[in-house]
């Protein structure tokens, strides 16, 4: 992904873009994100690394943990504000609530 990709969010304006699979995006609509997980491969350093779903990150196991072009097709990755991307991040994470999540 270009780090100088950009795009207008309806909620949180114009922002640097993340990469996610099209299943952690959906999260987004269902509110649910814990049910889909939250994976990245710890050597990428960007502050908001590509990120996927533990289904594709099954997938990305099984076939040795490269992506192949059925891979990428699969997880069908989708642009993700960082806001979304740090709140979909944070509710996956072991023993934290979101209760609420705000963006100055």
């Amino acid at each position: 992904m270009n780090d100088s990709s950009r795009q207008t969010e309806r909620k949180h304006g114009v922002k640097q873009t993340a990469m996610a699979c099209q299943h952690v995006v959906r999260a987004l609509d269902t509110m649910r994100p814990t049910e889909v997980g939250f994976h990245w491969a710890p050597s990428d350093k960007k502050r908001h690394p590509d990120a996927w779903c533990t289904g594709c990150d099954r997938a990305l196991t099984a076939a040795g943990g490269e992506w192949t072009p059925a891979l990428i097709e699969r997880a069908g990755f989708r642009t993700l504000c960082p806001c979304c991307y740090e709140f979909l991040k944070l509710s996956t994470e072991p023993g934290v609530i979101v209760k609420s999540f705000r963006i100055r």
